[in-house]
């Protein structure tokens, strides 16, 4: 059984984030956030305008593009599951209180990998719609964890194949981890950003190539690294609160 990680949860309403002492700015939002990136390596926001009005705020996702973001908007139908994904989410937390349908999940699925089925639940009983109701949670909950959430680095195999006139059996794929990239990220001039701002990912160069596009956050002496790259040409690039600064090399 895979060791249980510690999921930070960050619970948010258009530009605020709730706390037991009330709401809390935007900045500090921004700063609760980084701190529970760099301390637990990812974070979940649970976006109560998605929720409760079909109205997320994904410009915090925006915000932190490329980071380990899991999100829970309020998803109602599994096309909306993109919508997050390209504004910059790692996975999108699906949670049964909005879904008009179990169905959904399914059809998520067959759009993206990066879904996680949430099922929710309120005094006690399951939250959702009747096709939620219908099933018994524990029936559910073995369901989705046999399919698991892969959250290992990747890994990858091309082989080139060529088909004539007949059918083709027993073709070998191996498969290999993808690499680990390291480096050091420096600034040539003072008053320059936070270190820990910086994101740096690794698109392929070849637009054929496939495979997650791997991205790393900056520590704070300047180091990143990057894991489960492709084979294959890249580009090294760097993200995050830059305005006014550009890669050098």
């Amino acid at each position: 059984m895979p060791e249980t990680a510690i999921l930070p949860r960050l619970v948010v309403r258009g530009n605020v984030a709730l706390s037991w002492e009330g709401p809390v700015p935007w900045n500090a939002v921004l700063d609760a956030v980084d701190r529970s990136l760099q301390e637990f390596g990812r974070a979940l926001v649970w976006d109560l305008g998605g929720i409760e009005r079909n109205r997320p705020n994904l410009e915090l996702v925006r915000h932190f593009e490329g980071d380990s973001l899991w999100v829970d908007a309020g998803i109602r139908v599994a096309e909306s599951v993109i919508d997050v994904l390209v504004a910059g989410a790692e996975r999108v937390v699906v949670g049964t209180k909005t879904l008009r349908d179990l169905a959904e999940i399914e059809e998520a699925r067959e759009l993206t990998e990066n879904v996680v089925p949430l099922l929710d639940f309120v005094d006690g009983k399951p939250w959702g719609a009747a096709s939620v109701i219908a099933l018994p949670p524990s029936d559910l909950l073995r369901e989705w964890r046999a399919r698991g959430t892969d959250t290992n680095p990747p890994e990858f195999a091309t082989q080139p194949l060529t088909v004539a006139d007949g059918d083709v059996a027993d073709v070998p794929v191996v498969l290999q981890p993808g690499a680990t990239i390291t480096g050091t990220v420096r600034f040539e001039a003072p008053n320059a950003p936070e270190l820990t701002q910086v994101r740096i990912n690794a698109p392929a160069a070849d637009d054929a190539a496939f495979g997650q596009n791997a991205n790393a956050r900056v520590d704070k002496d300047g180091t990143f690294t990057l894991e489960g790259v492709s084979a294959g040409a890249h580009f090294i690039r760097a993200a995050g609160q830059l305005r006014g600064w550009s890669l050098k090399s």
